[in-house]
């Protein structure tokens, strides 16, 4: 029998899953999608025109992107609050073993709630987008950045300390200040910290007084890094 599908369009096929996938909001509605996306696979390899071989390479594929956008925030790309968090203990519990110094930084965005109000909150959605294509541009290779929510990003720097987690901040800044994010005025506040491997403190201590420093740069008005 001939063949209708080669391995291009095999692999656009996968490429257009993750992409349209990425775009979901709700998990019901991702988890749908991705059954048909295998149920289909199944129904191309019975009636020949896919190999088996075929049929396994994109299987493979779907799970490792549905294990990926798992573990990301829909809206960002960024990871989101529960992959965030399991990173974070993970990079805590390595410092306390290793002496390794670990910043870590808080990230608010000023003026959103406003942004919202005024223009929509699909103008709203394109600060959160903005603010974290900024963050990635930032950032080390080996740096961990998610969305805890709402307008809060966290930044996890391994083996970094204060001062190089706030020269990570500070290139943040320096590019919201350049580049608006939005139609109103938006600008981003940053708390910075750096957790070391103190005997009697924990993952909360050290995340209060990191978030004291953030609420502090929000007090005093935004668009400013405040170090612990």
């Amino acid at each position: 029998m001939r063949r209708k599908t080669s391995i291009k369009s095999l692999f656009q096929f996968v490429t257009k899953f993750s992409k349209e996938h990425r775009d979901q909001k709700e998990y019901r509605q991702r988890s749908v999608y991705w059954l048909k996306q295998m149920k289909l696979i199944r129904q191309k390899e019975e009636k020949k025109e896919i190999t088996r071989e075929e049929a396994d390479l994109l299987r493979s594929r779907l799970v490792a992107a549905k294990e990926w956008l798992a573990s990301r925030d829909y809206l960002t790309g960024l990871y989101n609050r529960r992959e965030l968090d399991r990173q974070f203990q993970e990079a805590f519990f390595h410092s306390q073993r290793t002496k390794e110094p670990l910043s870590f930084l808080l990230i608010d965005i000023d003026g959103l709630k406003k942004e919202n109000d005024r223009f929509g909150h699909q103008a709203g959605d394109k600060v959160l987008q903005k603010t974290a294509k900024v963050i990635k541009e930032n950032i080390r290779k080996e740096d961990m950045a998610g969305r805890w929510g709402g307008d809060e990003f966290w930044i996890i720097c391994p083996n970094a300390d204060a001062s190089e987690g706030e020269q990570v901040a500070k290139r943040i800044l320096e590019t919201v200040r350049r580049h608006p994010l939005g139609e109103g005025k938006i600008t981003v506040s940053l708390g910075v910290g750096e957790i070391r491997g103190e005997t009697g403190k924990s993952l909360k201590d050290y995340f209060g007084e990191i978030d004291k420093s953030l609420y502090q740069a929000k007090k005093e008005g935004g668009d400013k890094v405040i170090k612990v």
